[in-house]
């Protein structure tokens, strides 16, 4: 039932129905609060309509312990976007590549790009 709510809340997410998104990740973490996939699902929803200094704290705990692999994504994005810090950006733009099992064109174009900056 969770997986199957998650999944429902990333559709929401991503048509921008933020509340709509923000009602069944609550709803998963009444059934499983301290599960990693319903603390990133918490920490991008925080990302978009809170906090993003929140949000990258809770990234960066998933992101040093069993944390999704798009824990790693969704903080360089922040280092990047936000803290305009392009060398740890990269960093965790190169961790989240060499996780297994991941889609790399996002983080990919981010990497070329920053290296097209600062080189290699």
């Amino acid at each position: 039932l969770s997986s199957a709510l998650l999944d429902v809340a990333e559709g929401d997410y991503a048509a921008g129905r933020f509340e709509a998104a923000a009602e069944r990740v609550r709803r998963v973490g009444e059934l499983g609060p301290s599960d990693a996939a319903v603390r990133h699902a918490r920490a991008c929803l925080e990302n978009a309509v809170g906090d993003p200094g929140v949000a990258a704290a809770e990234f960066e705990r998933l992101a040093a312990g069993a944390g999704p692999p798009e824990a790693q994504l969704n903080l360089a994005l922040y280092l990047a976007d936000v803290r305009h810090d392009a060398p740890a950006a990269a960093d965790r733009l190169r961790r989240y590549l060499a996780a297994p099992g991941i889609a790399k064109s996002v983080a990919q174009n981010r990497l070329d790009r920053y290296h097209r900056i600062f080189g290699p």
